[in-house]
């Protein structure tokens, strides 16, 4: 009786684990697109006075990794990549100093 009591229990915790590995990775990735969503919208409003450039984003569908082109409208040319792991670094407001 103590071993199926003891194996319910480990199944229980297992479970709960299990659920908080759920919701810590679904936090990570809300914060991730907000993150993103707030660039965005940064991007966009600093880049209404470039009408000949636009900004494509990329997000790496295994690690959620984002990376963003700036592209000459005209060319389809990359004139810059951002790469994820500068991207990670940046804070608010210092993303259009790579612009400019």
């Amino acid at each position: 009786m103590d071993d199926k009591l003891n194996r319910v229990s480990s199944n229980v915790e297992n479970a709960y684990s299990q659920q908080n590995n759920v919701r810590q990775a679904q936090q990570k990735r809300r914060s991730f697109f907000s993150r993103v969503s707030r660039k965005k919208k940064e991007v966009q409003t600093a880049s209404a006075g470039m009408r000949d450039t636009q900004l494509r984003f990329k997000v790496d569908p295994k690690t959620n990794e984002l990376t963003v082109f700036l592209v000459d409208k005209g060319s389809k040319k990359v004139i810059r990549t951002i790469p994820p792991e500068e991207m990670n670094h940046l804070r608010d407001g210092e993303f259009l100093e790579l612009f400019t």
